[in-house]
């Protein structure tokens, strides 16, 4: 008796669970696992361009996220600005006078400079890494222009008249800016006219060389100078070449640029 009574005790004393009391937890169990379920059902839905796509999508963005921004990273951003034909213009008298302010691109619905809608929203930082990587290929097409391959242009020889690749006096372009005239011997041909869109302050970069690559004489001292390469003639011809190549190459990123860019305060 003894016995029983204290195992009843123990019994009475243990605290009992309810089952209106596990109901709820039940329900959340299977809320979870019909959530899980919706989603693989969408997933298995899509189809298999689609799943790769909110994979690559998925996988940059946590990339991004996970991106430290550098020194580098900012530098190339502030690259990417500063070509940006929206900010050029906005602020075209402010840069004349002063140093340029750099805004923070903000989000919204984005548009490339071909004029296509994007109708995903970017987030502020996603347009951020899309300037700094356009800034970043900028640069390196900037500075490495001379390992560039030559844009291929026709070269139109003078019958009669001896080959040559130096500039005598000057080069001159044509009226219509198709060709260009090397000297007596050599007109080079075909150059396409978006390449003067990419402009180094207010002149095109093809018109700044055929300014500068000149051979002057000053008259005071009687000095010349000569642009021209004894060990290597055909130098400014291949720079041309080379600055066509780089003026197109420059507009088709700049053309790919967010078209928001954000604002600067002034």
């Amino acid at each position: 008796m003894g016995s029983t009574d204290s195992t009843s005790s123990r019994q009475a004393g243990s605290p009992q669970v309810s089952s209106a009391a596990s109901a709820p937890l039940r329900s959340k169990k299977e809320l979870k696992c019909r959530d899980a379920e919706n989603a693989e059902k969408k997933i298995a839905e899509k189809s298999p361009a689609q799943r790769r796509g909110a994979e690559s999508a998925e996988k940059s963005n946590a990339e991004k996220e996970e991106k430290q921004i550098t020194k580098w990273d900012i530098f190339y951003y502030v690259y990417g600005i500063l070509h940006h034909p929206g900010y050029r213009e906005k602020f075209a008298d402010c840069l004349k006078r002063e140093l340029p302010r750099i805004p923070l691109a903000g989000s919204g619905k984005l548009e490339t400079g071909g004029g296509k809608s994007d109708q995903q929203s970017m987030k502020r930082a996603e347009v951020f890494w899309a300037f700094a990587e356009a800034g970043r290929k900028l640069a390196e097409l900037h500075l490495d222009y001379e390992k560039m391959e030559p844009w291929p242009l026709e070269w139109i020889e003078t019958p009669g008249v001896p080959l040559s690749h130096r500039v005598e006096d000057k080069m001159r372009l044509s009226k219509d800016k198709t060709s260009l005239t090397i000297n007596p011997s050599l007109r080079l041909a075909g150059i396409p006219p978006e390449c003067f869109e990419y402009r180094l302050g207010n002149r095109s970069a093809l018109d700044w060389v055929v300014d500068q690559y000149e051979v002057r004489q000053d008259e005071r001292s009687g000095i010349a100078s000569d642009p021209n390469r004894a060990d290597d003639p055909e130098y400014i011809v291949r720079l041309v070449g080379q600055v066509i190549r780089v003026s197109m190459e420059t507009v088709e990123i700049v053309r790919g640029l967010p078209r928001e860019f954000g604002d600067a305060e002034r």
